[in-house]
């Protein structure tokens, strides 16, 4: 009972800050506002960018693809056996599931449940390799905000320079790109006994299935770690998808901005939507509905665009993202073991019976 409120009160949060959002922005005291560009395109008449839009949908077809792609890498090299077919189909009806379906469990969780579900050799290692795709994703996007800014940095290209807002992004993500590394380095350099020493102190320092399960993902990262051709090859997918996002963003930007409200170049769009898109990944907000809206508003006007135009670009991207889950759910449909996993709100990580496979085992709330 407890969960389903939780999840409630999440809805609630998430809607609740998009309204506010949409409200604030409707007609502000100066700029243009939502209304504005309602008028111009619903009211006025003026030419929506179509040929834009459908250029959006086609990098969100594409991202999607690459992701995909950078995941099955992952979950070959750890030995589970997974045609990239089914990877494919998997990731397609994951992504319908997190993108439509209500409740807790997100499309990565429940596609991770499916591949565990058919995967003899360690069910834990499923949801490491879906773990590491997420640490992946998320570690390319400081490194792109990182580097971008550091030769916006060099060129005087930002506004304010590292005191300004525009920099304060930019250092943030040297901290925790800089971390990333550095941490990842370290871990190279560990000695098989250490590993396993603090494997085994993982076990004991929390509940047996939660010490297992926790013990486990840290023995599948540092096998990743004695891979690193394998993470390279990851990250360096992972640089090609957010090329494409951004290009798909820039797109949908595009397509109502005009003279009088300007799209942020696009260059300064690989600054943007990589932090964009760690704002959205804030908990309490599925899909990052509101917090979003927010972030990218903000951050549209932090580059000296209108933050108006913001909003409406994340509000088009989500059709984009609808449209493209609405192409995934026909795999969904097909794909009985998804859909059952999708059924539960929560789930819980428990030992086997030989204590050494730990993973997911869905249960009702």
């Amino acid at each position: 009972m407890a969960i389903k409120l939780f999840s409630i009160f999440k809805y609630v949060l998430a809607f609740g800050l998009l309204s506010w959002v949409v409200v604030s922005h409707w007609n502000p005291a100066t700029g243009v506002g939502l209304k504005g560009i309602w008028q111009r395109h619903w009211g006025e008449g003026e030419p929506f960018g179509w040929g834009w839009f459908v250029g959006a949908v086609i990098c969100q077809i594409l991202a999607l693809f690459l992701t995909l792609l950078r995941w099955h890498g992952l979950v070959i090299a750890l030995k589970l056996a997974c045609p990239l077919r089914d990877a494919i189909r998997l990731g397609l009806a994951g992504f319908y599931a997190s993108v439509i379906l209500p409740g807790a469990v997100g499309g990565d969780l429940v596609k991770a449940a499916v591949l565990a579900r058919r995967s003899p050799i360690g069910k834990t290692r499923a949801v490491a390799s879906v773990l590491m795709d997420r640490l992946i994703a998320l570690t390319n996007l400081f490194l792109i905000v990182g580097l971008l800014g550091l030769t916006y940095w060099v060129s005087d290209g930002l506004t304010g320079g590292l005191k300004g807002k525009p920099g304060l992004v930019v250092l943030a993500a040297w901290i925790l790109g800089g971390s990333t590394a550095f941490g990842w380095w370290i871990l190279g350099w560990l000695p098989e006994v250490r590993v396993e020493k603090f494997a085994s102190r993982l076990r004991s320092w929390f509940p047996r299935g939660i010490g297992e399960a926790a013990s486990h993902f840290w023995l599948a990262v540092h096998a990743y770690r004695r891979q690193p051709w394998v993470v390279v090859r990851a990250l360096a997918i992972s640089w090609l998808a957010q090329a494409v996002m951004v290009i798909g963003f820039y797109c949908i930007t595009k397509t109502v901005a005009d003279e009088t409200m300007p799209a942020p170049p696009l260059s300064q769009m690989f600054l943007i939507l990589p932090v964009g898109l760690i704002i959205m990944a804030i908990p309490l907000f599925p899909g990052g509905a509101g917090i979003a809206e927010l972030g990218f508003g903000l951050l549209f006007g932090w580059f000296g665009a209108n933050e108006s135009l913001g909003v409406t670009a994340t509000l088009l991207n989500r059709l984009t993202v609808w449209l493209v889950a609405g192409f995934c759910f026909g795999v969904y449909m097909t794909s009985k073991d998804m859909k059952d996993a999708a059924e539960h709100s929560e789930t819980k990580i428990q030992p086997n019976h030989d204590g050494e496979s730990v993973g997911p085992v869905t249960s009702n709330s």
